[in-house]
């Protein structure tokens, strides 16, 4: 390895954890001042100081990243999200639950759009003055906050020589296509839970899960990583929210199979269980009590079968029993 300093350092293996970086669309005018990619501390931090001068805020991109800021941004602000997908959060809800959010969210004075995109940035004394939509439509805007995605950051191993798709190519050991080297984290393109399929499932428990098995092959002791799960939760105010499917990325909403769900549209609680003959293959819930979401989570990885999927779905019934007793009340394989 060579250093940006020059200096050139021996290895036996080697680690890529390079991570991911925020993405600027190709949209004319983007790349001036207060537009922000909140995705490096860094960034966040100039995000922070811009903001105090802002009074009309825009945040593109409604998946997790974009719903978090609007959380952070709102408060005495006039906010306006604005998602290209037909609802928000497509990477961890269908359409009901999407739904729940935005509704939420505009009880909490937040401008929901969703179906469009921005066509433009237009700028004044050198920063953003008002974004143009898809539809035509022009919005006041002293702050842009882009949150569309994240890029791995491949290049190195690309120049390197190493497979990169979407990400750094990577089989059941975290190895990468160059002798010696292993990828880890949002950068890894890595195999799918039950799948034989390939993908870049970039959060904190996939990331910390290809660590530890990438460790242990860097040490010399062999073990094989089972396979990420697209999983991802977060409380926006007081509305919990979580999502977990062993399907490859393409909105939780994707995921075929049976399904059992309840709908409370007067208390705002939706939840979804997915299954596949009779196994768990996805979850989905927004609002009421997420203390089941472990049970679910470690169903899902398992593989059990699933007897009677309607004793399973009782809410709540895991916070009086253990999770084996809930496991055999369900009929699940032990």
């Amino acid at each position: 390895v060579r250093t940006a300093g020059g200096q050139r350092i021996g290895y036996d293996s080697l680690l890529l954890a390079t991570g991911a970086s925020g993405m600027l669309p190709p949209i004319s005018g983007i790349r001036t001042g207060g537009v922000f990619t909140p995705y490096r501390l860094e960034q966040v931090e100039a995000a922070l100081a811009g903001l105090e001068r802002a009074q009309d805020v825009v945040v593109l991109g409604a998946g997790k990243v974009g719903i978090k800021a609007v959380g952070v941004v709102s408060r005495r602000r006039r906010v306006t999200l604005i998602e290209q997908a037909p609802g928000i959060l497509p990477g961890m809800l269908d359409e009901t639950g999407g739904t729940l959010v935005s509704r939420f969210l505009e009880r909490h004075g937040v401008i929901v759009r969703t179906g469009v995109t921005l066509t433009e940035v237009r700028a004044r004394n050198g920063t953003v003055d008002q974004v143009v939509l898809s539809t035509g439509e022009c919005l006041p805007c002293q702050a842009l906050l882009v949150a569309v995605g994240g890029q791995p950051n491949a290049d190195l191993a690309r120049w390197a020589g190493a497979q990169v798709a979407e990400g750094i190519v990577v089989d059941h050991r975290l190895r990468t296509t160059l002798e010696g080297v292993y990828a880890a984290g949002d950068v890894a393109e890595a195999p799918v839970l039950h799948d034989r399929r390939r993908a870049v499932l970039a959060n904190w428990l996939n990331a910390v899960q290809q660590g530890r098995i990438a460790g242990y092959n860097l040490a010399g002791q062999e073990t094989e990583y089972a396979g990420g799960v697209r999983s991802n939760s977060l409380r926006l105010w007081d509305l919990p929210v979580i999502s977990a499917a062993c399907a490859p990325p393409g909105g939780a909403g994707e995921v075929k199979g049976e399904g059992e769900w309840s709908l409370d549209e007067e208390k705002g609680v939706y939840r979804r269980l997915i299954f596949q003959e009779g196994r768990l293959t996805g979850v989905m819930q927004v609002g009421g009590d997420i203390r089941d979401a472990g049970i679910f989570a470690t169903l899902i990885k398992s593989g059990k079968q699933v007897d009677d999927p309607r004793k399973l779905f009782i809410s709540g019934y895991s916070g009086f029993q253990t999770q084996r007793t809930r496991w055999a009340l369900a009929g699940v394989a032990m």
